[in-house]
């Protein structure tokens, strides 16, 4: 649920928006279900640590809440092997003859 929340999110961005055809329909059904499972997080399995926190943080403690959400989301996405394995395929389209140059001149120069 997380990483389809996630990618309906980032879908809307202009980089990768024509690559994408999630519609609105499809983002709003993910965020329904997201705003679901975090107000029932909140509001009824951790309840008490939630009522803790609102109370000695304020309500700072709910954005971020939602922003640890968020990030479970993005260590989901890119944890996947299948994922992982198309983001290694990076290293084919690096130099790295041009990478040891480089840092042979950040070496150089004494900064490093």
């Amino acid at each position: 649920m997380l990483v389809k929340w996630l990618f309906t999110a980032a879908s809307v961005h202009p980089a990768i928006s024509s690559l994408s055809t999630v519609t609105s329909a499809d983002r709003n059904a993910a965020n329904q279900v997201i705003g679901g499972l975090f107000v029932k997080l909140l509001t009824d399995s951790c309840r008490d640590p939630a009522k803790t926190a609102l109370k000695f943080e304020g309500p700072v403690t709910l954005q971020q809440s939602f922003q640890v959400l968020g990030q479970v989301a993005g260590t989901e996405l890119f944890s996947n092997p299948q994922v992982a394995a198309v983001m290694a395929d990076l290293d084919k389209h690096v130099d790295p003859a041009k990478l040891d140059v480089l840092r042979d001149e950040v070496a150089s120069s004494g900064t490093q």
